[in-house]
Order: structure tokens, then C-alpha cells, then sequence
């Protein structure tokens, strides 16, 4: 790739990051918010600074389809080919932004993960479930090519009394209930005002980093009752990717929300329902479940696409 200068771009609902790789292997990294743009091209333009770039690889919060995709949680629509024009990129790769986290997973270092349960992380299917402003999901092969999924809207599914009421509180307000309806940030403050529901609490005017934030102690009850449901649920979610996949090589827990709770998580009933399988409760038993703390990775894995485009 001599001479060849290359750029990732990870755009979140909330933020968009930017790496640019000179043909020197300097890197220069930028940030957007997001919500300022309404044009994809003049968002990526903005964000790569008006550098020559020979390849570009863009991961989107989103399901990509015939090289076009639109944020699932916001209003852009981005298109390769409209982007190699308008930017006079030679290659542009499009991917979901859980194909970009995906492919950096089987180079994430020791470091960057907190193992919160089970066995090994290792060879084999691996699974990738990352709950922020929305819940993506893939799965990632031994060979390490990524599968997308958009399994974050497939139905939430109770496995208790207790999430069954919330259930039919949720689905009162908004019909239909998926998981990222309850995992992600949004999530996380229905749940809250679902739990007040059941417990016959008036509900705060809070922000799900509020929610976050009392439920990590002791001394909201409802609160700290949400964040117990949550990291159940996304226990439950967890192991249903992981027998779907046969993911023998590990689950690996991305986005903004998991490392914020890391030790919270730890001793939470995350990894009790991650392993409630029925008759595959003792095939996922050893299965390692992490989470990765490198808040990075996907604009990683998206600059690792990027490179591979160049060969």
C-alpha cells in the first residue's frame, strides 16, 4: 500500500469518528456530531478534512443494501457510489457498523476486554452483540468474515413473570417490543418508566445516563432494579446469539453501554441468564462472555476494511 493514503468512518446516531492513514502511516483522527448534518457526503467530507484519500471504508448504524444504507436511529442516507463521486475516492466500501466492530474482534488485544463469565475467548464462531444508541448484532466466523444481523429488532422475549408485566406495559405504548426497544440507551429509559409502572412509582424526568448512574448504587430501589433487569435481558439476548450462531469462540459485548457497567455487570444475573439455554445450557456453560472496553474498535475495524480494499 505504498503511497496509498487511506480512511475509515464509524457513524453512530450520535457521533461520527474519522481516522485518515497517511501513505506515511500517520494517523489523524476527527469527530462530528452527527445530529449537525442532514448530508451524508458533507458529514463525510467535514470529517475527512479535505484529505486525498485512495480508499474509504464507511461503517453505518444501519442494515446495508445494494451498497446504500440509512441510519436506523437518525436521517442520513448514504450510497457508495454517490460518495466515490462526490468525493473522487476510488474505493468505498459501505458496511453496517457491527461488520466493522466484527472485524476487529479477533485482533482485540487482552487488554481491551473484561471477562464477565464462562470459559475461553478463542477460535471458532464468535458472536457480537453492542448495545448503545441502538443494539447491533453480528457474527463472525473462524476465518474472521463477518455476518450482519439486524437481530436488535427481532421481538424482546420475557423469561420471567416479572419481565412479561413490563412487557405488556412496553407494548401498550409501543405495540411492538424488540430488543433494542429495552437494551439500548433509549432502552434503558423505557424500562425505567416500565418499572414504575409495575411498582406503582412516579417516574423522574431522567436521562438514561441518570438511570445508569443511581442504578449503579444502592440508594434509588427503582433504579437499581431497572439496571438489574437490563443486564438480565441482555443476558438472555446474549445467549440466544450465541446458540444461533454456535458461538463456541466467545460473546463479545460492544457499544457505549457494557463498559460503563463493566463490574456491575460482573455480578449482575447477566451471565445466570445468559446460560438458562434449556438443553443447551450445558453446550454455552463454557463459553466466554467479555466486554470490550476499547471504545475504538469499530473505527478499527472499519480502518482494517479500509485496508484491505488497497490489498
Amino acid at each position: 500500500m505504498t503511497g496509498t493514503v487511506v480512511a475509515a468512518a464509524d457513524i453512530g446516531a450520535t457521533q461520527a469518528r474519522f481516522r485518515v492513514v497517511d501513505a506515511d502511516g500517520a494517523g489523524t483522527d476527527r469527530v462530528c456530531a452527527t445530529s449537525e448534518y442532514d448530508d451524508a457526503v458533507a458529514l463525510l467530507a467535514d470529517g475527512l478534512a479535505e484529505a486525498e484519500v485512495d480508499a474509504l471504508c464507511v461503517a453505518v448504524g444501519g442494515p446495508v443494501t445494494d451498497g446504500r444504507a440509512r441510519l436506523t436511529n437518525g436521517v442520513l442516507e448514504f450510497d457508495e457510489r454517490a460518495i466515490a463521486g462526490a468525493l473522487d475516492i476510488a474505493r468505498v466500501a459501505l458496511v453496517n457498523d457491527l461488520v466493522a466492530l466484527g472485524t476487529e474482534v479477533p485482533h482485540l488485544a487482552a487488554e481491551s476486554l473484561r471477562v464477565v463469565g464462562g470459559g475461553t475467548l478463542g477460535a471458532g464462531m464468535r458472536a457480537v452483540i453492542a448495545p448503545g444508541t441502538g443494539l447491533g448484532m453480528a457474527l463472525v466466523t473462524a476465518e474472521g468474515s463477518v455476518l450482519p444481523s439486524e437481530g436488535g429488532h427481532a421481538p424482546f422475549a420475557p423469561a420471567d413473570p416479572l419481565e412479561q408485566e413490563l412487557l405488556g406495559v412496553l407494548a401498550a405504548e409501543l405495540r411492538y417490543v424488540s430488543w433494542e426497544d429495552v437494551l439500548s440507551g433509549p432502552g434503558i429509559a423505557n424500562l425505567y418508566r416500565a418499572v414504575c409502572a409495575v411498582w406503582g412509582a412516579a417516574p423522574e424526568e431522567l436521562t438514561p445516563s441518570d438511570i445508569t448512574a443511581r442504578g449503579l448504587g444502592i440508594a434509588d430501589p427503582v433504579c437499581h432494579q431497572t439496571l438489574e433487569i437490563y443486564c438480565a435481558v441482555l443476558g438472555n439476548a446474549a445467549g440466544g446469539l450465541c446458540v444461533t450462531g454456535c458461538a463456541r469462540g466467545g460473546v463479545y459485548l460492544g457499544g457505549g453501554i457494557p463498559p460503563r457497567i463493566a463490574d456491575f455487570l460482573a455480578g449482575s444475573g447477566f451471565r445466570r441468564r445468559f446460560e438458562e439455554r434449556g438443553r443447551m445450557t450445558g453446550y454455552v456453560s463454557d463459553i466466554g462472555t467479555a466486554v470490550i472496553l476499547n471504545d475504538g474498535a469499530g473505527l478499527a475495524g472499519a480502518l482494517r476494511y479500509a485496508l484491505a480494499l488497497v490489498g
